[in-house]
This record gives C-alpha cells, sequence and structure tokens, in this order.
C-alpha cells in the first residue's frame, strides 16, 4: 500500500545515497545536461525514480527538496516530466511487450514519451520565468 510509509522510505533512500556520496557523483555527472534544464544534477535521481514509477519519482524530488538539495521551483520543473514518463518501466512491459508491437518500433515508443518529458521541462522553465520564479 502507498502512503505516508512509502514517502518515509524514498527519504530514507535518498539520504543513504548522499550520505554514501552517491549523490554528489550525480551531481558531478549529470550538471551539465540537467543545467539545460535549470536543475542541479541530482534531479536526475527523481527522474529516474520517476520511470520506474510516478509516486518514486515525486518521493524522491520531496526527498531531494526536504534535504535542501532542491529548490520548490526546481521540483516543480521536474514534477510535469516525472508524470509524463511515470511508469514508464512497466507500462511498457504491460502494454509494449505483452501486445506484440512491433520490436523495431520500440525504441520510439519510448523515446516519444521520454522527449514528451524533456519537452515539459522546457515548458514549465518558460512559465516559471513568466510567473517571475526564475
Amino acid at each position: 500500500s502507498r502512503g505516508l510509509g512509502d514517502v518515509y522510505k524514498r527519504q530514507t533512500f535518498i539520504f543513504m545515497l548522499n550520505a554514501s556520496g552517491i549523490l554528489s557523483i550525480f551531481e558531478v555527472i549529470f550538471a551539465p545536461i540537467m543545467a539545460i534544464f535549470n536543475l542541479p544534477g541530482v534531479a536526475i535521481t527523481a527522474l529516474i525514480a520517476g520511470f520506474m514509477s510516478k509516486p518514486g519519482g515525486v518521493g524522491a524530488a520531496a526527498a531531494l527538496y526536504a534535504q535542501g538539495l532542491m529548490t520548490a521551483e526546481q521540483v516543480t520543473i521536474v514534477f510535469p516530466a516525472i508524470i509524463l514518463m511515470g511508469a514508464m518501466l512497466g507500462q511498457y512491459v504491460r502494454t509494449v511487450v505483452v501486445s506484440g508491437a512491433d520490436e523495431r518500433k520500440h525504441g520510439l515508443l519510448l523515446g516519444v514519451c521520454v522527449l514528451t518529458a524533456l519537452l515539459s521541462m522546457f515548458v514549465m522553465n518558460g512559465v516559471l520565468l513568466v510567473l517571475g520564479y526564475l
């Protein structure tokens, strides 16, 4: 069941990644890519978690915010991307693989969702800029 316990699990997971230094590694590796979207490198953690499950991505973003690793504006930028590509892995297996879709188009089917998510981060940057938050 999902609930407050899951939020604590995700916060604990992010805390462990931070304490172990893995988040610092993510920060360095992904900083140039995430900077395109006005995000810190650690934001990739929320996106990867969101790829696995929507609640996971949202929980990871909330945990990064709670630990001061992301601002409210940065969470706002990443949130639509998490929702748009959320649970991609499970949905991919349930719909694309099981339905017997042409294997040559599997990459395209995944790519469209990821591209839409990336575009949503540009759109949110624009919205926040127009509203005066950036």
